[in-house]
């Protein structure tokens, strides 16, 4: 009985080492941000989104406990099942918990499975665009991770959010080159989470004249099944906001600790706007702002709209500013 008690104890601490990948890159990126170590901070936040989305998975976290706990069967299965779907490609060739199955005839048929999905793809597209996907997701999650430690406004946060817009403008410009170069690929073409970079990266360009240049591209990307339709309203939104206009499908707004300086950014119809919304594919705006901790009642939007009008005034104001200060530099 003691015997068994240890070696599953082994194995727990085991899995566990790998299930706290994630946290301990967090608490990682966070030493290096304060120590201003920022060469290797640049090496780490960057890990946060595949270590994010392994965790996510199911799928793939039963495989890490079936592969260390010897349960080679169940693990090639469940892998093989993640490499069908064309997920996780190199996270399953680099994963230090799956080293047990390299010796097994079965990786060899894996990798194999791998290398005929990537040889169908633009490789060097999709290893750009995992980049920009890696470097913008891994810094909007440490922002989030920033907001549940430290608070929204404290110094850590602001410390963040001012590498975030670093990080921003160096995807626009590797997003720029990837589109200019390549166009904008289909899933099919470069992977799922891949194709997914073009929407973040250009979505998050606070430029809205780069925005706007690539809206009509985003556009024939979406009629010829290359990107999504959500992917086109959620730019369209932002270049609005961009101009201090009013949206169209409410997908951008503005989330403040103190829930009086939360609002959605003004709505164009927002008497239809679910209606605008279910047809690119966007869930209710309720739902969409519960996740966030924000309420939608659209008497009550139209009571306060006097207020966000005035908040987003000074916003779009303060935003105009800071471009202007920056381009005088």
């Amino acid at each position: 009985m003691k015997t068994i008690l240890v070696t599953l104890l082994t194995v727990l601490l085991t899995f566990n080492s790998y299930a706290q990948r994630y946290s301990d890159l967090v608490a990682q990126a966070f030493s290096q941000l304060e120590q201003k170590n920022e060469a290797e901070f640049a090496k780490t936040y960057p890990e946060l989104f595949s270590a994010y989305l392994k965790e996510l998975s199911e799928e793939y976290q039963e495989a890490l406990a079936a592969s260390v706990q010897g349960n080679k069967g169940r693990a090639f299965e469940l892998l093989q099942q993640l490499v069908a779907d064309s997920t996780y490609l190199e996270e399953i060739r680099t994963e230090k918990g799956f080293a047990a199955l390299h010796k097994d005839s079965r990786w060899k048929s894996l990798r194999s499975s791998i290398h005929k999905i990537e040889k169908g793809y633009n490789l060097p597209a999709r290893k750009a665009l995992l980049q920009i996907s890696d470097r913008d997701q891994g810094i909007r999650l440490l922002v989030m991770e920033a907001y549940k430690k430290y608070g929204r406004e404290s110094d850590e946060a602001r410390k963040v959010r001012s590498t975030m817009k670093r990080v921003d403008a160096e995807s626009a410009a590797g997003i720029q080159q990837v589109l200019d170069r390549y166009g904008w690929l289909s899933a099919d073409e470069v992977g799922y989470f891949a194709n997914q970079a073009y929407f973040l990266a250009v979505q998050h360009v606070g430029d809205a004249v780069v925005q706007q240049k690539y809206l009509p591209v985003l556009r024939k990307a979406v009629e010829a099944g290359s990107a999504k339709p959500w992917h086109y309203a959620f730019l369209q939104d932002r270049i609005l906001m961009n101009q201090g206009k009013p949206q169209i499908y409410g997908t951008q707004k503005v989330v403040s600790d103190d829930p009086d300086k939360s609002y959605i950014i003004p709505l164009q119809d927002p008497d239809h706007v679910d209606s605008l919304r279910a047809e690119v594919g966007l869930g209710l705006l309720k739902d969409d702002l519960e996740e966030v901790g924000m309420r939608w009642d659209v008497e009550a939007y139209k009571r306060r709209l006097p207020e966000i009008e005035r908040m987003y005034r000074e916003r779009f104001r303060k935003q105009q500013a800071e471009r202007e200060t920056a381009n005088q530099r």
